[in-house]
């Protein structure tokens, strides 16, 4: 009976943990969609600029698919492609903005940095509820997350960085961040922590 019982057990969980990342997936899409569609909006675009924005996004739609399929393409050459193609798609969308539309666009980037911050300490805030940090864990943790986030500005508002050099050093940053958290927590706290990821919760 034990024996079942392990298989079955790591299906259900291979099960679980697929379902949490195809939903998570889903509402990555869904929020893209919500922005692109928020951001259309607050631009004001006009007639002639969404006819030449979406021509550019049409010619990038089909280099990325024509990418997508190419087979003998490495891994790495085909995220440095990406990135260039997604830097050049930004670069002629944004030649065909006013100088008010830029601007707009960046206090959208500022507000939209704000609401991630907030989120976050709110994220910070459940996570020490959760896991039961004390005081002291709360104080190292808190410098800790305002450090990298710190850090994490810099690199993105780096422009000498291609896209694809941002979001190494970003998953460096995070990797960092992640041994720096489990350093300061018990063995009681990891393990409910592990539980939070596996929920998809942390």
């Amino acid at each position: 009976m034990k024996k079942l019982f392990i298989p079955v057990a790591c299906f259900l969980l291979i099960i679980s943990t697929a379902t949490a990342q195809e939903r998570k997936s889903a509402e990555r899409k869904q929020n893209l969609k919500h922005q692109k569609h928020e951001i259309k909006q607050e631009l004001n675009l006009s007639d002639d600029q969404k006819s030449k924005i979406k021509s550019i996004n049409e010619k990038y739609r089909e280099q990325t698919k024509a990418l997508k399929s190419n087979d003998d393409i490495t891994r790495g050459d085909f995220k440095k492609q990406m990135s260039e193609l997604n830097e050049k798609r930004k670069a002629e969308i944004e030649a065909n903005l006013t100088a008010d539309q830029k601007n707009k666009m960046k206090e959208m980037k500022q507000n939209k940095e704000k609401e991630m911050k907030e989120k976050s300490a709110q994220r910070f805030e459940k996570m020490s509820n959760k896991l039961q940090l004390d005081e002291k864990q709360k104080a190292i943790l808190l410098e800790q997350q305002i450090k990298y986030q710190e850090q994490i500005k810099l690199i993105r508002d780096n422009k000498s960085l291609s896209e694809i050099n941002k979001r190494e050093q970003i998953k460096l940053i995070r990797e960092k961040q992640k041994a720096d958290t489990k350093s300061i927590l018990t063995e009681e706290q990891k393990k409910k922590l592990e539980h939070r990821k596996k929920d998809g919760k942390a």
